[in-house]
């Protein structure tokens, strides 16, 4: 230092000492460039801490990814974990690569719960998934956001502040969307079992998406999926046509591209090609096999039906799509395969259609048998019970139906002057 003030100063003071003024100046220069110094201290380390924890995550989600490529699912998150990896093989701690953030705190896992059961058969937990039920909601500010829907599972870091603000149900089992606020977000505290201990956002977090883990594991082929949104509809008396497509994964190289399963029952008078048929399609075997699957027939009875259709390639990925077939009654005029009909004649009788029942004014006659092509309805005289034949009033055709019923909903009431619509 000496020699450095010598080389700047004049020559009249280079053969003196330095005053205590001088030294003074020296003195707070030197202070002011250590200060200087501490003071990087502080943020140096925090960015070397985020950056630590953002490979560590990085590091894990590839351990996870891994591990799941040869187990068909995700790991699971057990509450009573008690470090044991011999007895909790598969808990996301025994997987992972890193348990700890940079701060010292356990990661976070939050995944779909339906991706972490263990398979059955040739089923796979990831490769036959189409969704998950998270959403990840980034926000950019207060007021903007995007969503990313179909997350298969999320790690967090609560960092450098020790508090999880970020979410609080480990496996999830219904629809959710978890939040990730801005850096620096105030008053934030989405999972207050942790320290209910709002403040700045500063948790670190990724997550993998199901179309990026199924790359990750290997899936094969585009993924297996059904086309179809929606069954057409179709009326009792009209022939039926309705064909189920699939595309994507490996299909089957003879005798159809896939197999199919069908669970819920089809309407009375329609059949399914192939016509396999489960309570647990997921966990049936002898499937039928076709490019696709086809409904036809003419439906008797009107209604509906809840069905959910099964695809399979030949790896065993499935897909499924659960529909709606709708039957309506005949258009009007045309009749209908069967009638419902009430009682308005006005008072208590006694009717027939196979059997004798009595049937209160305003109540249904066709209650267990319904009025058919060919069939009638009797009406007998309310005082005398069991339909005698010396008491017979009335008789009432289908045809006569048919004729009544204007809004082809095969429903008519019974008067005592014949059908009328109902």
């Amino acid at each position: 230092m000496k020699n450095i003030l010598k080389s700047i100063l004049p020559d009249d003071y280079k053969q003196k000492g330095l005053t205590l003024v001088e030294v003074a100046i020296v003195l707070v220069i030197l202070g002011l460039l250590i200060g200087l110094g501490a003071s990087l201290i502080g943020p140096l380390t925090k960015r070397a801490k985020i950056n630590e924890t953002k490979e560590n995550l990085s590091g894990n989600i590839e351990a996870i990814t891994s591990w799941s490529a040869g187990n068909k699912r995700l790991p699971k998150f057990y509450p009573n974990f008690n470090g044991d990896c011999n007895s909790y093989r598969d808990d996301f701690r025994c997987v992972i690569r890193s348990r700890n953030d940079s701060w010292g705190k356990q990661f976070y896992y939050v995944v779909d719960n339906e991706l972490v059961q263990s398979p059955s058969g040739t089923e796979h937990r990831i490769c036959d998934r189409r969704t998950t039920k998270i959403t990840v909601r980034v926000f950019q500010d207060a007021n903007n956001y995007q969503d990313i829907a179909n997350v298969a599972f999320i790690i967090i870091s609560s960092g450098e502040n020790y508090n999880n603000q970020t979410f609080g149900t480990q496996q999830i089992n219904n629809s959710t969307t978890i939040q990730i606020p801005y850096p620096d977000a105030p008053n934030i505290d989405n999972y207050s079992v942790d320290f209910n201990r709002p403040e700045p956002y500063d948790d670190i977090v990724k997550w993998i998406t199901l179309d990026e883990l199924r790359i990750k594991v290997g899936c094969q082929g585009a993924q297996l999926k059904i086309l179809n949104n929606e069954l057409p509809y179709g009326y009792v008396g009209s022939q039926y046509n309705a064909t189920v497509y699939a595309e994507g994964g490996v299909p089957f190289t003879s005798g159809g591209r896939y197999q199919w399963c069908r669970e819920g029952s089809l309407p009375s008078g329609l059949n399914a090609n192939p016509s396999t048929t489960s309570t647990d399609c997921a966990n049936y075997t002898n499937w039928g096999q076709s490019d696709s699957l086809t409904i036809t027939g003419t439906p008797n009875a009107f209604g509906t039906y809840n069905l959910k259709f099964y695809s399979k390639d030949s790896e065993g990925n499935l897909a499924s799509r659960a529909f709606v077939l709708t039957i309506n009654p005949s258009s009007a005029g045309t009749g209908c395969a069967s009638y419902r009909v009430w009682n308005q004649t006005g008072g208590t009788f006694d009717f027939r259609i196979n059997s004798c029942l009595t049937v209160a004014n305003g109540s249904e006659i066709t209650t267990s048998e319904q009025l058919i092509a060919g069939g009638s309805i009797s009406r007998y005289n309310s005082t005398h019970a069991n339909c005698p034949p010396g008491q017979l009033l009335q008789t009432l055709t289908y045809s006569q139906a048919q004729a009544a019923d204007t809004n082809g909903n095969c429903q008519v009431n019974f008067t005592t002057s014949g059908f009328t619509d109902r």
